[in-house]
């Protein structure tokens, strides 16, 4: 996307008549920069924030810029002062001069490569007549829009659009269908509560995207009261982002597999993800393209893993009534002046360690699945044990058996493997039907994770 720059008046909602001039500049969703030419009431301290700043660009847009931290801050003497703010969301079309006016009832999603995932388009095959050298048929219908529930109280929509593009000398024609995801509540939620479910979808389709998928438009429809009724208004939303994706057309699953149960996946899927969200983070994390420093981005992995495990399997080796009849006999039996450190020793003695978890997971794999990621399971997960251990505190007799290199990379990919597998397992999406289905879409997406394997 180009970069777009808006001149206008900035100023605070608590003081509307104070207005200073400037211009914002967006580039796409990687950078957004306010510089003004003067400075708004208050102080202003770097890597300071203010919360809401309002605007009026030349053409009379609306703006609202929220979190605005100030990234540069000058003044000379003779002359004027000049502050820059980096705004982290950016909301078009209207002014909300509180945190409580962030309210709607409905947000609208353009996803890049959501099309492809749906897998539903409107074109119908074409048809050339053999008595008409030259003629060709195109026919298209629009598809029928998807409904569906996210969550027993968000509804949602699937809904298509199709754009038409003639070359000025009409020597090409282009039908061009694109679609966008639209959900609904029938109580106003706050902005943040929107983040959250925004955040939740977007994690359902990194499952299928086994990557990051990219959210190219955020808006909403707003009532706005005239003096002679009550209208309905789109803005448009602006989140920041430094993570871009690339087209997809492959998929570890596909809208066409879960049709007709989308519901029931949809809702379990929002029950599961508010009990793992710090999973989910960190998987969205690991997709990113800014991760430099591999030994962090494998620390974050496994830890992912363990907190899967943590959250949805047994937490716990022996029953707590005989964990505890055990742990008191133990502590009995040593000097009362060892007691306290012996307990604070003990105290997650009873929890299963990451090696214990990471069996636990690599069990429930799909065994045509662990023949291409594992040459020996127990070994892998020794290694992700002892490599966590080192990479956490970097003890010297750890350094030979931790993995460094392209082998940390390949095993950070079999985690990530692990983790979506692990999760698609959960939801009932991958199960022995599908599983070759799986293998197949696999193998193009966990390149890195065959690699050395049949």
């Amino acid at each position: 996307m180009e970069e777009k720059t808006y001149k206008g008046v900035w100023f605070l909602p608590n003081e509307p008549t104070k207005k200073i001039h400037g211009t914002l500049t967006i580039n796409g969703k990687k950078y957004f920069h306010l510089d003004l030419v003067g400075t708004l009431p208050g102080r202003h301290e770097l890597n300071k924030s203010i919360d809401i700043i309002l605007g009026y660009t030349s053409d009379g847009t609306k703006f609202t810029l929220l979190d605005n931290n100030i990234s540069n801050y000058r003044f000379s003497s003779p002359g004027f002062s000049t502050v820059s703010f980096s705004p982290s969301k950016i909301i078009s079309g209207c002014h909300f001069s509180t945190r409580s006016d962030l309210q709607f009832k409905n947000i609208s999603l353009k996803i890049k490569s959501l099309d492809n995932w749906l897998g539903i388009f409107g074109f119908k095959p074409i048809s050339i007549d053999s008595n008409k050298p030259g003629s060709i048929a195109i026919s298209y219908d629009l598809p029928k829009k998807i409904e569906f529930e996210f969550s027993d109280t968000i509804r949602g929509e699937f809904n298509f659009f199709v754009h038409t593009k003639l070359n000025n000398a009409v020597e090409e024609m282009k039908i061009i269908q694109t679609s966008s995801t639209s959900l609904f509540t029938d109580s106003y939620l706050s902005f943040s509560e929107w983040l959250d479910i925004i955040f939740a979808f977007q994690s359902f389709l990194a499952l299928a995207f086994f990557d990051y998928p990219e959210i190219e438009e955020v808006s909403s429809t707003i009532n706005k009261s005239t003096e002679e009724d009550e209208q309905q208004s789109e803005i448009k939303i602006l989140l920041r982002t430094k993570n871009i994706s690339e087209n997809k057309n492959d998929f570890l699953f596909t809208y066409l597999d879960i049709q007709n149960k989308e519901s029931i996946i949809f809702k379990n899927w929002f029950s599961l993800f508010n009990n793992i969200k710090p999973v989910i983070g960190g998987l969205i994390q690991s997709f990113s393209r800014d991760n430099k420093v591999q030994e962090f981005n494998f620390l974050n992995t496994a830890q992912c893993v363990e907190t899967l495990h943590r959250r949805l399997r047994k937490n716990n080796i022996l029953k707590k009534e005989e964990f505890d009849k055990k742990i008191k006999k133990i502590i009995r039996s040593v000097s009362e002046s060892d007691q306290d450190w012996l307990k604070e020793k003990l105290l997650y003695s009873n929890e299963p360690t990451l090696f214990n978890r990471l069996c636990d997971v690599i069990s429930e794999l799909p065994h045509s699945l662990k023949v291409k990621l594992f040459e020996n399971e127990i070994e892998f997960a020794k290694s992700i044990k002892d490599t966590r251990n080192y990479y956490t505190h970097y003890s010297k007799n750890l350094q030979k058996k931790a993995l460094k290199g392209v082998e940390l990379f390949k095993a950070t990919e079999r985690l990530k493997v692990l983790l979506v597998t692990f999760l698609l397992k959960e939801l009932k999406i991958l199960d022995e039907k599908s599983e070759q289905e799986f293998l197949l879409r696999a193998g193009r997406l966990f390149y890195y994770t065959y690699m050395g394997f049949s």
